[in-house]
């Protein structure tokens, strides 16, 4: 009876690891659509900086206060994630400079599958048929959003998709250290190694005049604007990082896909990217994959209390 116990609890946090994804996914692109407003007149380079300063001088005092720092034993994976957080944010803010909010999604949720494959191979993550359907399906709902087009976006289209790349690899090392660190302190360091990597591709980008890497003195209204991403992307990545430390990276990668549900309704509201109706259809493909694998996880749950 002992054993069903502890099953059954270990269960309940992998639902509870649901929640902060689910809740995670559904605030977070507001970071875009911030960075959406701000491409016009400041590079992507340079709110991908700022995002991190802010995040960093956010957390700072947290670890010092709470002595959250455990010693050098993870630096090099926290150094590793701060690398690719980086560049998948300033990937991601490159494209959202030149394509819709709803196209860039559509080619950045490849990540969910890339994230699965990586889950598999090397945390030896037990995939089975179910969770592997729901996933193509969500990708297949993805794909219905947005149709996106190489005739259309050309070089472009490799920005979302490199950052998906990146923010996969992003959340696999998370896992690796997620039950040794405090989400805090992960977050700090990937804010300050994310810093430290676009501050000199911005530094070297700028020397070089690449339109995506030059930096301008901000206005205070756009100043504002950064620091509301930076609050945002540290509280929406505190939550991913307490998601995989109570669930399986593969259990929780269909979730992102309500992402592209609340981008792409953002869109709507904030840029009058109306899509076509048969877009709706792909965002009830999308929370249906979701919403399945939140009810199979709720079964085991139960089959292992009883």
């Amino acid at each position: 009876m002992k054993v069903k116990a502890r099953l059954g609890s270990s269960e309940r946090q992998v639902e509870v690891g649901m929640i902060f994804m689910f809740a995670a996914m559904t605030f977070m692109p507001l970071i875009d659509v911030f960075a959406k407003i701000l491409g016009p007149t400041v590079s992507g380079g340079e709110i991908a900086w700022g995002r991190m300063v802010i995040q960093s001088l956010i957390l700072a005092p947290f670890v010092w206060w709470f002595r959250l720092f455990q010693g050098w034993r993870n630096m090099h994976i926290h150094a590793i994630r701060g690398c690719m957080i980086g560049c998948a944010t300033l990937f991601f803010f490159g494209a959202l400079k030149y394509m819709p909010l709803a196209d860039t999604y559509a080619i950045f949720f490849v990540e969910p599958m890339i994230l699965t494959f990586l889950s598999a191979v090397f945390l030896k993550e037990n995939i089975g048929w179910r969770r592997i359907t729901a996933i193509i399906i969500g990708f297949i709902g993805a794909l219905i959003v947005i149709r996106p087009s190489w005739e259309i976006f050309g070089w472009t289209a490799v920005f979302p998709f490199m950052a998906a790349l990146c923010f996969a690899t992003f959340l696999l090392f998370t896992k690796i250290i997620a039950n040794d660190e405090h989400p805090i302190t992960m977050q700090f360091f990937s804010g300050l190694w994310g810093t430290v990597l676009i501050g000199g591709a911005l530094f070297i980008g700028h020397n070089l005049a690449i339109e995506v890497m030059t930096f301008t003195w901000p206005t205070l209204y756009e100043l504002t604007l950064i620091a509301i991403i930076g609050l945002i992307g540290c509280g929406g990545h505190i939550l991913v990082i307490n998601a995989m430390k109570r669930a399986p990276a593969s259990v929780l990668a269909p979730f992102q896909y309500l992402e592209i549900v609340t981008g792409t309704t953002m869109g709507v509201i904030v840029f009058s990217e109306f899509p076509a109706p048969v877009t709706w259809l792909g965002i009830a493909i999308i929370i249906g994959s979701g919403l399945y694998i939140f009810y199979r996880e709720s079964k085991v749950s139960q089959m292992a209390q009883a």
